[in-house]
């Protein structure tokens, strides 16, 4: 659809945005996407440095650029790449390089701190003054990525536009979830009472599942709740993939490190015991906490450009995640694939109605691992499944079924 109207759908985010990278990047383009066959023009802009982390320079895919124009503070513009300015990015960057290099060649174990997500660091007056510098006069509707970007409002002529927060997860319920001997939790904490505030300095709250819906609800009274679960182009034909082989996709957030670690300690020995040339293969950043890993018959590819093919040729895909809220990104995007999936309640929680019977689901270590050797060498039944996960992602997720009252709000005055 083309733009006749001049309405410009402006998105602020402090996650380092740059394609459809992990499950809360590629959640944040469906939207735009959305928005932008609805007919708007789109404005991204990152206000902080901070998006950097630890990696000085950074490739903005072309899917990405083809959908908005993209502003970060504190970066150079070179063709598709944008380079930090900061002389500590280049520092921290160079750090994280050595002890890499250090533990892999050395096999040594240097602890190595990682960078504290950007989504919740304080907004400094610099990220204030660089969003209403640029910000677009014409803006009509304002998304906000995470309920840590409202602070900005402040700054803002909040009565020419109407905002609404991208809400991924509620954070206030990440505090002991994690297992005082696990890493931290690198995003930061918020109590239930600072983040209902947050939430309801926004004119409307984007929840991506049910439940989480109902909190907003009871606790942001005067806020709109509008449900927007991921949607996914839904493939033809199921896709039973090849026989033996797994995979895990995800990014390297904590719930993805526990849940893998869970898998590989108490599940995967079960599977190589009843088959032996059973393969998994794990893509995305995930792979970058299990270096130095030589586990039988895993293989850590890391973040790949696409996965098509990894989808294509898994027979199964595994979601073994024990910890985190939210909707599950990677199992949407399964679904629409018609894969078989072997997943745990967490991974299902606030569909569970909608996945009743197009997932094998199960928080049993010996059940999970039996459910894959049921289906890991029976292609008519990974078929089976796959062709009923299909019909839950077009009957649930479609475009037209997940985000129609988003649609709605975007078209109002």
């Amino acid at each position: 659809m083309v733009d006749k109207s001049g309405r410009v759908l402006t998105v602020i985010t402090r996650q380092r945005l740059v394609g459809p990278t992990n499950g809360s990047s590629t959640y944040l383009m469906r939207l735009m996407q959305f928005a932008k066959y609805q007919g708007f023009a789109l404005k991204l802009i990152m206000p902080s440095p901070s998006v950097f982390g630890r990696t000085p320079f950074v490739k903005i895919h072309r899917e990405l650029t083809d959908l908005c124009a993209v502003s970060i503070r504190g970066a150079l513009t070179f063709g598709d790449w944008r380079i930090a300015l900061s002389p500590s990015v280049w520092l921290k960057g160079l750090v994280g390089v050595l002890i890499r290099q250090l533990n892999k060649k050395l096999k040594l174990q240097i602890k190595d701190n990682k960078q504290p997500y950007a989504i919740g660091i304080r907004w400094t007056d610099a990220d204030r003054s660089f969003v209403s510098r640029i910000f677009d006069p014409k803006t009509t509707k304002l998304m906000l990525d995470y309920a840590f970007q409202t602070d900005v409002l402040t700054s803002l002529p909040v009565e020419t536009f109407s905002t609404a927060v991208v809400m991924h997860d509620l954070f206030h319920t990440r505090k002991g979830q994690f297992d005082p001997d696990q890493a931290h939790d690198r995003v930061n904490m918020l109590t239930k009472e600072a983040e209902i505030e947050l939430l309801s300095k926004a004119n409307v709250v984007l929840a991506i599942q049910a439940a989480e819906a109902e909190f907003v609800r009871a606790n942001c009274t005067n806020t709109r709740v509008i449900v927007t679960p991921m949607s996914t182009e839904a493939v033809d034909a199921p896709q039973p993939g090849s026989d033996g082989t797994l995979l895990f996709v995800g990014s390297s957030a904590l719930p993805n490190i526990v849940g893998l670690n869970w898998f590989i300690s108490e599940i995967w020995p079960f599977v190589l015991e009843a088959w032996p040339n059973a393969k998994l293969r794990v893509a995305g950043s995930v792979s970058d906490s299990f270096v130095g890993y030589n586990v039988k018959n895993i293989e850590f590819l890391g973040l790949l450009e696409s996965l098509e093919a990894e989808y294509t040729r898994a027979g199964i895909v595994i979601s073994p995640l024990t910890q985190g809220s939210g909707l599950k990104i990677k199992l949407i995007e399964s679904l629409g694939r018609g894969k078989m999936v072997v997943a745990t309640t967490i991974t299902t929680q606030g569909v569970e109605e909608q996945c009743e019977g197009a997932v094998f689901v199960t928080d049993d270590a010996s059940e999970f691992a039996a459910g894959i050797c049921k289906y890991l060498y029976n292609e008519a039944l990974r078929a089976e499944m796959g062709g009923s996960a299909l019909a839950v992602a077009r009957h649930y997720f479609s475009d037209q079924a997940a985000l129609k009252e988003f649609g709605d709000w975007l078209q109002e005055p």
